[in-house]
């Protein structure tokens, strides 16, 4: 109701239809911007796993966690120390030096190439999630621009030309890629993507051992040591306290 005077000065109440509307109205934007950002809003509220993480098997360990580490043999131990020690170099350079010690002690063989990535993605917990973007840069295609096939801002194809049927792309894979396909058998490869390492994974992967987990309570550790070596603190101390032990 909206107050208001009339023509003889005195006071009358008026029903305005906007203040009449019930609360729990959902207001739609007519302006683009807007409608884009609240697809944005309702998109992080509904987010899954499963909306950039396409990996069966990430998606399974990362809601079951396994509680200890797989065991570590000294075939396991040499081809990681080979691995790191060539961080940054080509996976041809690992399979040279995996000829190598073949040649020199056959009964002494390492991991190869791929075996080792995924036992140190295991112990480590450090993986990567690949999703497509504009080629320009200007988007990432996931939330609202998902499901799209070319870039909004600048209409270049999401995808390469020409497709492929899933049956000459398993024959001829390329390396690190991740494509889709659709109903028809037809892969579509990303022209462009970029990379996410979760969190979560690596924090599981340190309450495996019992090292890792001790390493995850040093804030706690150490907040507990300055509390003991104050003999006296102001209750403004222990209330900034409080709220850092919240947080």
């Amino acid at each position: 109701m909206v107050r208001m005077k009339n023509r003889m000065g005195l006071s009358t109440r008026m029903s305005h239809p906007a203040l009449s509307r019930p609360h729990n109205l959902i207001w739609t934007s007519r302006c683009p911007g807007q409608l884009l950002a609240q697809q944005m809003v309702d998109s992080i509220k509904n987010a899954t796993l499963e909306d950039d993480i396409h990996d069966p098997k990430l998606l399974h360990s990362i809601r079951h966690p396994p509680s200890e580490n797989e065991p570590v043999d000294q075939k396991t131990t040499l081809s990681l120390r080979i691995f790191l020690g060539l961080v940054g170099r080509s996976e041809k350079m690992y399979h040279n030096v995996q000829e190598a010690l073949c040649l020199s002690d056959p009964l002494r063989p390492i991991h190869s190439y791929k075996v080792i990535h995924a036992k140190l993605e295991r112990l480590t917990g450090i993986t990567q999630i690949q999703t497509d973007m504009c080629i320009n840069s200007c988007i990432a295609y996931t939330g609202p621009f998902k499901s799209l096939d070319a870039c909004p801002k600048c209409a270049t194809s999401r995808y390469e030309h020409p497709v492929t049927t899933s049956e000459q792309r398993q024959e001829n894979p390329a390396e690190g890629e991740e494509s889709r396909s659709n109903s028809r058998g037809v892969v579509r490869k990303a022209r462009k993507q970029y990379y996410t390492i979760p969190l979560g994974p690596q924090l599981q992967a340190l309450w495996r051992t019992p090292e890792g987990a001790e390493r995850t309570l040093y804030r706690q550790r150490k907040t507990d040591e300055i509390s003991l070596s104050m003999m006296i603190i102001p209750w403004f101390r222990i209330l900034q306290q409080m709220a850092y032990r919240s947080n």
